[in-house]
């Protein structure tokens, strides 16, 4: 006869006590000991570096919304490359587009009593302390360049004449690239501008704009030859001509088509920051060239140097 489930209580109900003891398991464990309970992690860390920028990009938000009357133009065009800035900054990973924020961003500090433009100088040179050292401390290529590319926004927030434009480089993750591929592209645009420089010279009259183009024409000489004698091994030869970014007729349009073209290269130096190569400067270098565009009266992009990305 097969015994029930009910058949079987019953019959344990009327053993003794030490018998149900002996049949029951044994209160000794056996084994290794039980790994301590570790909780689950409530959520994603900002990052230190993510942090720290984006405590200083609220603090310069702060600082332009008391710019005196005549700055409103400027002031508001920074205040959108803050918000851009601090979206990315204050989301889980920076280097995503189009991510949510996160993180709950710094309150606003105390206004400050210094006058505005001392302020202002002071902030900006912090930021160019906190950038460098971000740069350096970057574990990666795009998260070198997302540190170069703020330290380039703040560097061109000094000329309040020319205030920051969204433009269409943003931020993302790409695969590593070697020091004499960033430094062919970056030789390609130091030619492209040789180039306008001789096509405008050949075209402006003379004058304060005409002077400025045969300085800058010596001074991109010797970024040639810079970039040239960094490559590793025979480096090509400039090419004849170069597509330019208009017809370059009229002095307006050389000025406008010479602000491009040193966009272009500021992008191409920026691809040698990433790269994180040592013994050259290269984010100085990036950083020199930023009053390179705002001298042909170019204004820069919410992200400096990811155009070429």
């Amino acid at each position: 006869m097969r015994s029930t489930r009910r058949g079987l209580l019953a019959l344990a109900a009327g053993l003794p006590a030490a018998v149900l003891a002996a049949c029951s398991p044994s209160p000794i464990v056996t084994g290794g000991p039980s790994a301590p309970f570790s909780p689950t992690p409530t959520g994603p860390v900002q990052s230190p570096g993510a942090a720290r920028a984006a405590d200083w990009t609220t603090r310069l938000r702060a600082l332009v919304g008391t710019a005196p009357a005549q700055d409103a133009d400027w002031a508001a065009a920074v205040t959108a490359q803050a918000d851009a800035h601090l979206v990315r900054l204050d989301a889980a990973d920076p280097l995503v587009p189009d991510a949510e924020p996160v993180f709950t961003p710094s309150p606003a500090p105390a206004p400050t009593t210094a006058p505005f433009e001392d302020a202002l100088a002071a902030l900006l040179a912090e930021g160019a302390d906190l950038f460098g050292e971000l740069v350096t401390d970057a574990q990666s290529q795009p998260e070198r360049l997302l540190h170069a590319s703020l330290a380039a926004a703040a560097a061109g927030l000094r000329n309040r004449a020319l205030a920051p434009v969204p433009g269409e480089g943003t931020p993302i993750r790409f695969p590593e690239t070697s020091l004499d591929g960033s430094l062919l592209v970056a030789l390609s645009h130091v030619w492209a501008l040789l180039h306008g420089l001789e096509v405008g010279l050949g075209r402006l009259p003379e004058g304060d704009v005409h002077d400025a183009a045969r300085r800058r024409l010596a001074e991109a000489r010797e970024q040639r030859n810079h970039l040239r004698a960094a490559v590793d091994g025979d480096s090509p030869e400039q090419e004849v001509a170069y597509e330019m970014p208009n017809p370059m007729t009229t002095p307006e349009e050389i000025t406008d088509a010479l602000a491009v073209l040193e966009q272009g290269l500021l992008d191409a130096l920026a691809r040698l920051v990433a790269t994180g190569t040592e013994g050259t400067d290269w984010l100085q270098e990036m950083l020199q060239q930023v009053p390179q565009v705002q001298a042909w009266g170019g204004r820069l992009p919410h992200w400096p140097g990811w155009a070429q990305v």
